[in-house]
């Protein structure tokens, strides 16, 4: 039987969203300096450590791609834009 066109995506497990504090520069570029986990948790970005557009490989999407260095560990972070109207922040889990 095929899906109903009403029955919800199935969640991405690997697309965890998060609120971000970044520094927006005059020039236009935006650096992320911490994040909030859905759980409350605060994070402190230790480095950016380069960023680039690129696609979200696990969640899919596509946006630009901050890899940060957190507690002596490198993650993604990935900033999904909406046709420059708004942004959403998310990171890749494992």
């Amino acid at each position: 039987m095929p899906a109903s066109p009403f029955t919800p995506a199935p969640k991405n497990t690997h697309k965890v969203p998060v609120s971000v504090i970044a520094e927006y520069s005059l020039q236009g570029d935006v650096t992320p300096l911490s994040f909030r986990t859905e759980e409350g948790l605060s994070v402190s970005i230790d480095r950016v450590v380069r960023h680039m557009k690129a696609p979200a490989l696990k969640a899919g999407g596509q946006g630009v791609c901050y890899v940060i260095r957190v507690s002596f560990h490198e993650r993604s972070i990935i900033r999904k834009l909406f046709h420059g109207l708004d942004d959403q922040w998310f990171i890749e889990r494992d």
